[in-house]
């Protein structure tokens, strides 16, 4: 008889060496809460612009109820393609998008069509802690590349000796979830190199790429590897800089070729995503981009009021480039950072994301969310310093 129809033997393996994300943890936590300030998730605070909510309601009354394509509607992914001709200046074919149901399921085929069991993906540390939760459903190993404490950037030359034969896949994010980091373009090209001399494919997660508040242009990973299209794959998302949590659309730019092969596995997953859904994602390509100025500048606008106020409590924090997250240190305090956000959000009622749960590097930080309202931030920041001054120090 086979082990899982035996009762009380409980899950496979896989799934339950999935790693849990602390910042589910807190957010759980945080519902039993009467009233807390949520600093925790990655939520926009601004409502899906309304031009994108009629765009759906139109293309409900319009009929698209059914299945797509695999690779979704082919008006959406040339859509995508201008995009990026638009803010980049880079050639794409729409047969070369994929449109996904979430950045997340793009990020999943991805590593399904460029991986096989054994095979090894290399993450930043700290990163976003999906990309380990689908290592470990997907059977692949997980190998860490250091990113800078001071500034978060990666250092090539420690790179070398996170990676063996079993590395296939080199995860770049920038900007970053969570450390705010915006890798220049001299540091783009260094990754490239890297990924060249060991033979490794190259997913670029871009999701926030319009939330970037340096002078200097935000550069696509598509701009550098213009003589290396074939070893990168881009992954983005409506999520963030249009306020589409909820719509679960995002999407994956292939090099030639590999596009029918996440088109072909995506059937395995969702079919496709959902029609509607996708008609929404269109319109916001289509319609005014002032929107996504606007809400850049706002969380611009609380990044400086936060550095603000930090600097005012003597709160240690690293300056983010971009994304809306912020990363505040808490190594004066004795207690391993899960213990510190759930002690925080028991005694001062703020829910923040604790730094382990983005690697092994992310401990002595958490991490607050500058989606979250100007005068939340603010008394959030005034608790967590409050919290710090009486929690255990470092002997």
């Amino acid at each position: 008889m086979h082990r899982h129809l035996i009762p009380g033997l409980g899950p496979s393996q896989r799934a339950g060496g999935m790693p849990w994300s602390g910042v589910r943890e807190i957010l759980d936590l945080a519902l039993q809460c009467p009233d807390p300030i949520r600093l925790e998730v990655g939520e926009p605070t601004f409502p899906t612009p309304e031009h994108i909510v009629q765009g759906a309601v139109k293309a409900a009354q319009d009929g698209y109820t059914k299945y797509t394509a695999n690779a979704g509607l082919f008006s959406l992914r040339t859509a995508i393609a201008k995009r990026y001709q638009r803010l980049y200046g880079v050639h794409v074919e729409p047969e070369q998008v994929i449109a996904t149901a979430g950045g997340i399921t793009a990020i999943a085929t991805t590593f399904i069509a460029l991986t096989d069991l054994g095979d090894s993906i290399l993450l930043p540390n700290p990163c976003w802690p999906n990309y380990e939760m689908l290592c470990a459903l997907l059977g692949l190993g997980v190998q860490r590349y250091p990113l800078q404490p001071e500034a978060f950037i990666p250092d090539i030359a420690q790179m070398e000796a996170q990676i063996d034969d079993s590395t296939r896949v080199l995860v770049v994010n920038s900007p970053a979830n969570p450390t705010g980091a915006v890798f220049s373009e001299d540091i783009l090209k260094n990754l490239l190199l890297f990924a060249q001399k060991h033979g490794l494919f190259i997913l670029a997660d871009e999701v926030y790429d319009e939330l970037v508040f340096t002078a200097t242009p935000y550069r696509s990973f598509l701009q550098v590897a213009a003589d290396e299209p074939h070893r990168v794959v881009i992954v983005n998302s409506f999520s963030k800089t249009y306020a589409m949590t909820g719509w679960r659309v995002g999407y994956a730019i292939c090099p030639q070729g590999l596009s029918e092969t996440l088109a072909r596995l995506q059937e395995a997953f969702t079919a496709s995503p959902c029609a509607i859904a996708q008609k929404a994602a269109e319109t916001a390509l289509e319609g005014p981009q002032e929107i996504v100025a606007e809400m850049r500048e706002t969380y611009r606008r609380r990044r400086d009021m936060c550095l603000v106020e930090a600097e005012k409590l003597g709160l240690r924090v690293i300056k983010p480039e971009g994304t809306f997250y912020m990363m505040i240190d808490i190594t004066e305090s004795a207690q391993p950072s899960r213990d510190f956000a759930k002690d925080l959000l028991m005694s001062e009622s703020v829910a923040v994301a604790p730094g382990d749960t983005f690697g092994p590097q992310g401990e002595g930080f958490i991490r607050i969310s500058l989606a979250s309202k100007e005068e939340d931030l603010r008394e959030g920041l005034r608790r967590i310093q409050r919290y710090l001054g009486t929690s255990p120090k470092q002997i």
